[in-house]
């Protein structure tokens, strides 16, 4: 049976979580973070994943390990990520900008699929001759592409300034390639007021 937990953001204490027992009708907390964070808002991205915002502009992720041999080890929440906003975060919820649909020119499916259109990458567009086309199509459609790119978690954050962000859970592969491509480009743009990427960030 499924666990029935919830997150509580305290404003100095961090965030906690509790657990439900149906039996006893009553809430018991079963994992805290034990650093002193200034918590302005909080998100279950998973059961034991969770983002937190605070008042210094920060993402924090943490994570709960309830399968842990040792008591300690449960009680406490690990933190796993740490991001800088830029902007005080007041609201936290599950959502997305982007309205999904099944399927659009030149935009992956829900099904992983391309999908229709004349427009769509290695189609007609470019390409003047007919027989090139017809040939470039047959290739398209004994090739079937897939999206490289599994999206998990989706969450929508609200700023003090008015800002409206979004934060996505991605796989191994494409957190990896985007994180490269950070590095590369802290590497090559001088940062402004002369402050470390890294540093920042």
């Amino acid at each position: 049976e499924r666990s029935q937990v919830a997150i509580v953001g305290d404003l100095m204490r961090s965030v906690s979580v509790v657990q439900y027992f149906p039996k006893y009708k009553a809430l018991e907390e079963v994992a805290r973070d034990y650093n002193a964070l200034w918590t302005t808002a909080a998100e279950m991205l998973t059961e034991n994943v969770y983002l937190v915002a605070e008042n210094w502009c920060n993402f924090v992720v943490l994570k709960r390990n309830p399968k842990a041999a040792a008591e300690e080890v449960r009680c406490r929440l690990e933190t796993v990520g740490e991001f800088n906003a830029g902007e005080m975060t007041n609201k936290l919820m599950s959502g997305s900008l982007v309205v999904p649909t099944a399927s659009n020119d030149g935009i992956y499916d829900s099904r992983g699929t391309l999908g229709s259109g004349d427009a769509s990458p290695g189609g007609f567009t470019g390409i003047r001759s007919p027989k090139k086309a017809k040939k470039a199509a047959a290739a398209n459609s004994n090739t079937p592409m897939k999206a490289v790119v599994t999206i998990g978690s989706r969450t929508l954050y609200c700023t003090v300034d008015g800002s409206i962000g979004s934060c996505l859970g991605l796989d191994g592969p494409t957190a990896a390639f985007f994180c490269a491509l950070e590095r590369c480009m802290a590497r090559a743009i001088r940062p402004v007021g002369g402050l470390g990427h890294s540093e920042f960030r």
